[in-house]
């Protein structure tokens, strides 16, 4: 039995060893490595004598050749077998190959044209890196697997096609991720994939690499167009596409990953769309050139951090939150405005940003972290009227003498209703905003008064009192220190003010306590006020508080206004001797044919005050 092992192993040994067994020769100038045994015959294409470098010009690999009279497949190509050959131009590779070695063409600095063969499998690490004239590249339907940096620094490679049959980048499969095998690749202008490949797709002639039906793009460039359905941005992406102008991120991108965009100096503008959730602080280093980002998703984090390219930031309503640190550093920005959803401004949000001299508060009131801003270097700060203290408390600019604070009144509609606080010594109003108090409430009608330019708080009967406010122009913001102390008025009238003001998002309900509570409604441009179960009165509105007493009988849904001695805006005036018997209607439906009492009424299809 023992010898028998001996005699079984002999031939195992012989078998292999002759197997293994191979004869280098060169064959119309490629250098094959040949082995064989029986009927199969094989040839690797290697270094030419052994040495680096050593082809040059056009190289056709045929699919077999003929040594000693027997035939030789040739079927792979063998690692480094090209490698540095600094004048090779040209490249065929034979219809038999079926796998391209690791650094088989690596260095190849000329090679401008290859041809791979239907039957190639596989491409090995770096196999074609560094190959800088290459200028297209198609990958046949035969190919299953491409490996890492295969394509790595090709800087003129313009034109991609992928086969089919393509399953893996880089060292990942399509279900655990990917590697950027074209990195470096500078100048690429165009990204296609076969339709029936069943792991990528390039759908809509977006010009890019995506996973089939999935929703992460995977390899970019600089025509690229990013379809809807797209939610991540993978890592190295579109990195150093230096020729990309502009990108526009459609809505849905929700994740940007690390290095998407590195090194796109050709990029000067961004926009980031509401669905952005998570971008990685280094997806958008080293975009040297970027000048100006729009920014409306909810938070705003450390994007960006340090870029002193910024000029200009566009911070855009939706967006609630600015992190700490989030553009500390962006030297070239010298204006910010916020808008009215902003909630907080986290610690050194805009701190080193040494040119950073006016900022806006639009109509918001966020918190302050710690340093938000260099206030050393800032002039000139705007916030809305009625947060005076907020923001005089964190700027100081009795004691930071290089401020200059600038409250502002602005209106987003043609009526509002506008809070105030009982810190404030005096409010000065617009001359061509017309403000009015509730002064008094007979049966369903509330009578307004008009506050004409300057009221003296202390005088209105809230400690967060309100104005019914007309802007004949919505939208404008009225810039004027509004807090001097006027000459004293009398406000008789005003004493019994029955708006009250709100700083924060609050819910009413249709009674509280001792009261009734009503909101304003807007309807053709008349307004009136209207009682709810429940509804949240934004921060810095107001809402009317009645006594229940006041009413004789069961509480009114809704309560016309009547103006006194007011002409407001454009409505027709008339004394109560040229009143015709027409119909008038007033602002709560009753119609009459001549009215009794002053007020507002709808006659003709006009508005219409009675004195």
């Amino acid at each position: 039995m023992k010898r028998v092992n001996i005699i079984i192993l002999s031939i195992l040994v012989c078998f292999y060893s002759t197997k293994s067994m191979a004869t280098e020769v060169v064959i119309d100038g490629i250098c094959y490595s040949l082995t064989g045994l029986g009927d199969e015959h094989y040839a690797a294409v290697v270094k030419l004598n052994g040495k680096t470098g050593g082809y040059s010009g056009n190289i056709d690999i045929p699919k077999e050749v003929y040594w000693s009279n027997k035939k030789y497949v040739v079927n792979r190509i063998q690692n480094k077998a090209f490698q540095a050959c600094q004048n090779l131009e040209s490249v065929s590779i034979g219809s038999e190959v079926t796998s391209i070695g690791d650094y088989a063409f690596e260095a190849c600095a000329n090679l401008s044209s290859v041809k791979i063969g239907e039957k190639v499998k596989t491409i090995g690490i770096r196999a074609f890196n560094r190959c800088a004239s290459l200028s297209s590249i198609s990958i046949p339907n035969s190919v299953t697997v491409i490996r890492q940096q295969a394509f790595e620094n090709c800087t003129n490679l313009a034109s991609i096609s992928i086969g089919s049959g393509l399953k893996k980048f880089g060292e990942h499969s399509t279900e655990s991720g990917f590697t950027n095998v074209f990195m470096y690749c500078t100048n690429i202008e165009s990204i296609e994939v076969d339709k029936n490949n069943a792991y990528f797709d390039s759908r809509n002639n977006c010009n890019a690499i995506l996973q089939k039906g999935g929703e992460t793009l995977l390899l970019g460039c600089k025509n690229t167009v990013i379809p809807y359905g797209v939610k991540t941005i993978y890592e190295n992406a579109f990195f150093k596409q230096s020729e990309l102008s502009e990108i526009v991120l459609p809505y849905g991108v929700e994740t940007i990953e690390k290095w998407a965009f590195y090194g796109c100096t050709g990029m000067t503008r961004l926009t980031l769309p509401y669905s952005i959730t998570h971008i990685d602080n280094e997806a958008f280093s080293a975009c040297k050139n970027l000048l100006s980002v729009e920014f409306y998703c909810r938070n705003i984090g450390t994007w960006f951090k340090g870029f002193k390219s910024i000029e200009e930031i566009k911070i855009g309503y939706n967006v609630e939150t600015i992190s700490s640190s989030a553009f500390q550093g962006c030297t070239s920005i010298s204006s910010v405005v916020l808008p009215r959803t902003l909630r907080e401004l986290g610690d050194k949000a805009f701190y080193d940003c040494y040119n950073l001299q006016s900022v806006k508060f639009d109509n918001c009131c966020p918190t302050f972290g710690v340093n938000c801003f260099d206030i050393y270097y800032l002039k000139n700060i705007y916030y809305p009227v009625y947060n005076q203290s907020h923001f005089r408390d964190y700027f100081q600019p009795d004691k930071n003498k290089n401020i200059v604070v600038h409250p502002q009144l602005v209106m987003e509609s043609e009526w509002s209703t506008l809070a105030f606080m009982d810190f404030m010594n005096s409010f000065y109003i617009p001359n061509e905003v017309k403000a009015f108090a509730v002064c008094g409430i007979s049966g369903t009608e509330i009578t307004l008064k008009r506050v004409y330019n300057t009221v003296e708080i202390h005088f209105l009967n809230k400690p967060a009192g309100g104005l019914i406010v007309y802007c004949p122009n919505p939208g404008k913001t009225y810039e004027k220190e509004l807090f001097t102390r006027p000459q004293k008025k009398s406000w008789e009238d005003l004493l019994n003010n029955m708006l009250t003001g709100v700083f924060s998002d609050t819910t009413i309900t249709a009674t509280d306590g001792e009261y009734a509570n009503f909101v304003m409604r807007q309807d053709n441009g008349l307004i009136k006020f209207c009682r709810v179960e429940e509804e949240t009165i934004s921060a810095n509105e107001a809402y009317l508080q009645i006594p229940i007493d006041s009413f004789s009988a069961n509480i009114p849904d809704v309560l016309s206004v009547v103006f006194v001695d007011e002409d407001v805006t454009s409505v027709n005036t008339v004394e109560k001797n040229t009143i015709d018997d027409e119909r008038w209607f007033s602002l709560s439906g009753t119609s009459t044919k001549q009215p009794t009492r002053r007020g507002l009424y709808i006659h003709k299809g006009k508005k219409t005050i009675v004195k």
